[in-house]
């Protein structure tokens, strides 16, 4: 919960339903570590903004491609 939050915060995503599944998307690009709950959630997430805000979904995963988050990190 606390990565995912602050992940909002780094990346300017917005806490609407919208911006969750962006934020979805982009921490399957940017990764989830060995946290298996935060895999299956966004992959949710990252479905739900495919069907309703498909360009805004998949600029965000590509975002994440390149992009590392704070999975893991101390």
């Amino acid at each position: 919960m606390r990565f995912h939050d602050l992940h909002h915060v780094l990346t300017g995503y917005r806490t609407d339903l919208t911006g969750e599944f962006e934020i979805s998307a982009w921490e399957i690009g940017a990764g989830c570590g060995d946290f298996h709950a935060a895999w299956v959630l966004n992959l949710s997430g990252m479905t739900g903004g495919l069907l309703t805000a498909p360009v805004r979904t998949w600029r965000a995963f590509v975002r994440g491609l390149d992009e590392q988050s704070t999975y893991g990190r101390d």
